[in-house]
């Protein structure tokens, strides 16, 4: 089941079910619960995690448009995007994400629902786009 970015948060939720089993959407879980299917890319030389001149900016683009372009055989290709609050509410996203990877809002997810204090809970919201 391929559900179209334009489609229903009910038909991601069917479909993330149907692959993940269980699992939420967040990366660390992932890697956890499935390392048979788990994959990290680096972005940057050795492994560097966040670009800081126009040259690195330009490696990471180049090798995102490299992967997406691998990645994106039939069926449709849905990218998931997030965002992080202290709130349960999605709020609106970044302009610049907005503008790179638009997509609509999926769900939310408590990273640790053991957390009581509400100061510490961390709420990622998720976005499908194409």
């Amino acid at each position: 089941m391929t559900p179209a970015a334009d489609g229903d948060p009910a038909s991601w939720d069917a479909a993330w079910d149907a692959r993940w089993a269980g699992t939420l959407p967040i990366g660390h879980l992932l890697r956890s619960a499935h390392p048979d299917r788990w994959v990290r890319f680096h972005g940057l030389p050795d492994s560097k995690r966040y670009a800081d001149t126009e040259e690195e900016y330009a490696i990471l683009l180049g090798r995102q448009h490299l992967l997406l372009d691998e990645l994106s055989a039939p069926p449709e290709l849905l990218v998931i995007t997030c965002e992080w609050s202290g709130e349960s509410a999605a709020l609106r996203r970044e302009a610049d994400l907005e503008r790179v990877a638009p997509g609509a809002y999926w769900r939310t997810v408590l990273e640790d629902e053991a957390e009581e204090d509400p100061e510490f809970r961390t709420y990622t919201h998720l976005y499908v786009g194409t």
